[in-house]
């Protein structure tokens, strides 16, 4: 026992001198507000994070963190929130804080995006003397228990710059560097929450479109005064359907695995490996991670169909993804084909198609959604068909916004997917949408599932 407290207060004290008075994490990639705000509701969906980190398995008094986080954006364009509360112990000290975290995206460009992002929060510092090793009763700071939880707000400021697939952040976590004394009688402590400087950069490379694969490597750099500064770098591969892997090498201290799946649409799990590589490796294990992730769906958007610019940029990218998907061409040219036939079929069906750019007559047993599922018949206002789901993917995000039941068909035999802003029992109700959706889209068209 005493040898593994001996040793526990070598790799504290180390750890101390090498700055990690913030927790520390494997797999913030999966979480990336942890460190900088300005990623806070980042992405479309609302997410749930679960994280259990434990350090140097089989050392008593070992760190240990857990932490819970949920994010996502608000019915306000180009604004996000979080919210994080952890506890991160370590021998007698213990950490417990809650953050709230705002973010703001700011449009430079097509291509060019600025975040800034702050959080704001509370913190609990704990010292528990209960489980410590008294030589000295008399000792004047052990004379005055109570003083030893003390509660101190806490502030991070984070900006990031995304262009195209890089993305590059800064942030200042422990930014009002706050001073927390503990009191005996006749006798003071002090312990500084030192400012911490962290930079990081990440670029995705796409291996295959088609399938969700993508590769980036990630560099986080940690920078704290009086202490040398610490890097990690990592490289992952994505496969946006299945899970991920990753490596990771923290200057001097660890090599890191990560494993993670996606069970499905919504769910995913991960698990992280650190294997010490440092002076103390021979008495130390190595550390596991575990992250849980849940995504409960993209958040409500107000309608801004009125701005002239946002309707613009919405036109631009469906033409450029009409144009990018060239089978979707041949798709455009069979409907046709359909269409023509049809006219020659009857007076009505020529009244209509007279009328409308078009109108597809399928099985909705040849239509499934992308979970697997089968569909309803009825009437499908559809404004495009992709090869690409990523493409059908980005289409559907651009039509939420007006039409908040857009969703996505899958036939299978066909290899596309369709990208339907409203579906209906009722064929009149249908054909006003589909002439409202021709203003923008001259392609739309209506399929009757039968």
């Amino acid at each position: 026992m005493k040898r593994n407290i001996f040793f526990l207060i070598l790799l504290v004290n180390a750890l101390m001198v090498t700055a990690q008075q913030l927790p520390l994490y494997t797999q913030y990639s999966s979480i990336p507000y942890l460190y900088n705000p300005a990623f806070a509701g980042s992405r479309d969906e609302v997410n749930a994070s679960l994280l259990h980190r434990n350090q140097w398995k089989g050392v008593a008094g070992a760190p240990t963190t857990s932490l819970f986080s949920l994010e996502g954006p608000v019915p306000v364009e180009n604004i996000g929130i979080a919210g994080t509360v952890f506890q991160d112990v370590t021998a007698i000290t213990q950490r417990t804080g809650f953050y709230t975290s705002y973010s703001y995206k700011l449009k430079i460009n097509d291509d060019q995006k600025l975040l800034l992002g702050a959080s704001v929060g509370f913190l609990q510092q704990r010292i528990d003397l209960s489980s410590s090793i008294i030589h000295d009763e008399n000792d004047p700071m052990l004379l005055n228990r109570d003083n030893l939880r003390k509660n101190v707000a806490d502030a991070t400021f984070g900006v990031a710059y995304i262009w195209k697939s890089l993305e590059a952040g800064l942030a200042i976590p422990q930014l009002t560097g706050s001073k927390i004394q503990y009191s005996g009688t006749g006798a003071s402590s002090y312990y500084y929450m030192a400012r911490h400087f962290l930079t990081s950069i990440k670029y995705t490379f796409i291996i295959n479109e088609d399938q969700g694969m993508t590769a980036y490597p990630l560099v986080l750099i940690r920078y704290v005064k009086g202490a040398p500064v610490q890097y990690d770098i990592n490289g992952y591969f994505d496969w946006k359907k299945y899970g991920w892997a990753g490596i990771t090498y923290r200057s001097g201290y660890a090599i890191g695995l990560n494993l993670g799946f996606r069970v499905n649409n919504s769910l995913r799990a991960g698990y992280a490996y650190d294997y010490s590589i440092n002076s103390v490796k021979n008495y130390i294990a190595g550390s596991h991670e575990f992250f849980l992730g849940y995504t409960f769906g993209r958040a409500p958007s107000k309608d801004y169909q009125a701005n002239e610019t946002s309707t613009k940029d919405r036109d631009s990218l469906m033409e450029i993804l009409r144009i990018s998907d060239e089978k979707h061409m041949e798709e455009i040219i069979r409907l046709k084909e359909s269409i023509a036939l049809l006219k020659k079929e009857n007076d009505s069906t020529h009244k209509l198609l007279s009328e409308l750019p078009g109108m597809q007559f399928a099985k909705a047993t040849d239509f499934k959604t992308e979970d697997g599922k089968a569909i309803e018949k009825g009437f499908y206002v559809v404004v495009g068909a992709f090869k690409n789901l990523l493409n059908a993917e980005t289409a559907q995000k651009i039509n939420k916004k007006k039409y908040p039941k857009t969703d996505i068909l899958y036939n299978k035999s066909r290899g596309f997917h369709y990208v339907y802003v409203i579906s209906s029992k009722d064929a009149n109700a249908a054909e006003e949408v589909l002439k409202e959706v021709i203003k923008q889209y001259s392609d739309a068209w209506i399929f009757d599932m039968e």
